[in-house]
C-alpha cells in the first residue's frame, strides 16, 4: 500500500496497551506505551477488520496535517488478530467535551483561544489544494487538547474531499445530530459542502461560550424536527458585555449557523474576527491555563467527596455560582452514539473552587433551562436569531398536545408513567 509506506508500520509487539480511553461506532481507542520509543501514544483500532476506512482516515490526517490537526505517528498491525489501527499522539487533557464537562466555565482567554484555533485548523483543511478537505464531524469530542491546551482536531472518519458526492444524512447522523446543519436533516441526498463545517463550528462556539450542551435534555427527534425550522442553542443567558469582543463573537456565531447555507461565511472570513478578539485576551492565556491546571490537579488530590461537594457549588465565573442545566429539570434520554474521542488520562473527581481563577474569569450566567428557541411565526426565508429576541420563545419541554372530545393533555417524558385526573365535564390526561 502506497499510503502505509509514507509512515511507519507499528507491529503489535511494540505497543504495551495500558487501558481503554474511548469508544464509538468506529471502534476503540486505547492509551498505550511504545516499548522502544518509551512514550505514551493513543491507539485507535477499528471494529471491522478491513483497511479501507482506516486508510481513508489516515489519508485525511496526512493531507490535513498542521499544528492544529492531530498528527499520525504510524499504522498499527496485528496479523494474529486481524487488527488494524492508527497510532497517534496521546492528549493528556483529553477532549474539549470532556474539559467542559468537568469545568463548564473556562476563563475567557482560553475560550477565545480555543475558538480561534479551531477556526485556524478548519480553515487549513478547507483551503487545501487541489481539493478542500471537509471534516463533517466537528464537535467538542473531536477537538482534543494537548498539555498546553492547544487545539488538535481529530476523527477524520467522515471526512471527504469537497468534490465528492455523498448521501450523508441517513448514514452518519448518530450522536452528531445537534451539530448538523438544517439542510443535512431534510434531504436524503444532501451533498456536503464547506458550509456544513461552518454550521458545526457555530454550535461548538455556543458550547464553549455558554458551557451548556446544545439542546440538552431535548429528544433527538424533536431537535431533528426543529433545527430546520430555525431553532438554535439557547444563548439568552449570555451577556454580550461580560467580556470584551464577546458581542462580536456572538454575531459571528449567529452568522455561521444561518439557516441559509449560502449566507454562512467561510472560515477564512471568520478568522479576522476570531483573531481580533483572541488578540485582546491573549496576554491572559498563560495565567488562565495555570489556574485551570491548578483546579484540574486538585480533582485528583486526596480531598474527600464531602470537601469536593461543599466546594463545587462555589465554582463560578463571577459573583454568581454556575448552575447546572438539570438543576430543576428531569432527566430525559437523548439518543446518541458514544463519541469517538480520547478521554482524559486518569479518572477525575468534581471540580474544586479556586478563588484566584474566579477573579481571572468574567461572569457568564449559565441558563438553567434545557430549552431551545421556537419561532412563533413560520417564515419562508432564512431565520436570524438574535440574543433574547422577542420574536422567539422558549419551548419548556418537547411534547404533544392532544385535543379531542373532553380531552386535553401534554405528553412529557418517555412514556414510563401516566397520571389521570378528573374535572367536571373534562378529563385531563398527562404523561
Amino acid at each position: 500500500m502506497a499510503l502505509c509506506r509514507r509512515i511507519p508500520d507499528i507491529p503489535a509487539e511494540d505497543l504495551e496497551i495500558e487501558k481503554k480511553i474511548g469508544s464509538g461506532g468506529f471502534g476503540m481507542v486505547y492509551k498505550a506505551r511504545h516499548k522502544n520509543w518509551d512514550f505514551t501514544v493513543a491507539l485507535k483500532i477499528l471494529y471491522n477488520n478491513g483497511t479501507d476506512s482506516l486508510e481513508h482516515e489516515a489519508s485525511m490526517m496526512l493531507k490535513g496535517s498542521c499544528q492544529y490537526v492531530l498528527s499520525l505517528i504510524g499504522m498499527y498491525k496485528n496479523p494474529e488478530r486481524s487488527e488494524h489501527g492508527l497510532v497517534m499522539p496521546f492528549m493528556e487533557n483529553g477532549s474539549l467535551e470532556n474539559l467542559l464537562t468537568r469545568q463548564s466555565q473556562l476563563p475567557w482567554p482560553l475560550k477565545f483561544q480555543i475558538i480561534h484555533q479551531v477556526a485556524l485548523g478548519m480553515n487549513f483543511l478547507h483551503t487545501q489544494l487541489p481539493k478542500p478537505i471537509l471534516h463533517l464531524d466537528l464537535k467538542p469530542s473531536n477537538v482534543l487538547l494537548n498539555d498546553s491546551f492547544t487545539v488538535q482536531l481529530t476523527d477524520f472518519g467522515l471526512s471527504e474531499v469537497a468534490h465528492s458526492s455523498s448521501s450523508f444524512r441517513s448514514e452518519h447522523e448518530g450522536g452528531t445530530l445537534s451539530y448538523m446543519p438544517p439542510e443535512a436533516l431534510v434531504s436524503e441526498k444532501y451533498r456536503p459542502m464547506k458550509s456544513f463545517d461552518v454550521y458545526s463550528f457555530a454550535i461548538l462556539m455556543s458550547f464553549v461560550i455558554t458551557g451548556s450542551t446544545p439542546y440538552k435534555n431535548a429528544f433527538s427527534t424533536i431537535v431533528k424536527f426543529r433545527i430546520p425550522r430555525g431553532d438554535r442553542p439557547d444563548i439568552s443567558g449570555v451577556n454580550p458585555s461580560d467580556a470584551e469582543g464577546l458581542k462580536d463573537m456572538l454575531e459571528l456565531m449567529e452568522n455561521c449557523w444561518h439557516k441559509d447555507s449560502k449566507k454562512r461565511p467561510e472560515f477564512k472570513d471568520c478568522i479576522p474576527m476570531t483573531k481580533k478578539v483572541f488578540s485582546i485576551h491573549k496576554p491572559g492565556v498563560s495565567e488562565a491555563i495555570h489556574r485551570l491546571q491548578h483546579i484540574l490537579s486538585r480533582m485528583v488530590s486526596g480531598e474527600t467527596s464531602e470537601d469536593l461537594h461543599s466546594k463545587v457549588h462555589n465554582l463560578s465565573i463571577g459573583s454568581s455560582p454556575a448552575k447546572s442545566l438539570d438543576e430543576h429539570k428531569p432527566e430525559v434520554p437523548v439518543a446518541t452514539g458514544p463519541p469517538p474521542q480520547q478521554e482524559i488520562s486518569e479518572h477525575l473527581k468534581p471540580p474544586v473552587m479556586d478563588t484566584e481563577l474566579q477573579r481571572s474569569m468574567s461572569k457568564t450566567p449559565v441558563s438553567t433551562s434545557s430549552n431551545f428557541f421556537v419561532p412563533q411565526q413560520a417564515s419562508p426565508g432564512p431565520t436570524h436569531i438574535g440574543i433574547a429576541s422577542p420574536e422567539y420563545r422558549n419551548m419548556q419541554y418537547p411534547g404533544v398536545n392532544i385535543h379531542a372530545s373532553y380531552i386535553n393533555g401534554l405528553q412529557i417524558g418517555n412514556n414510563s408513567r401516566m397520571i389521570i385526573t378528573k374535572s367536571p365535564g373534562k378529563k385531563t390526561i398527562k404523561k
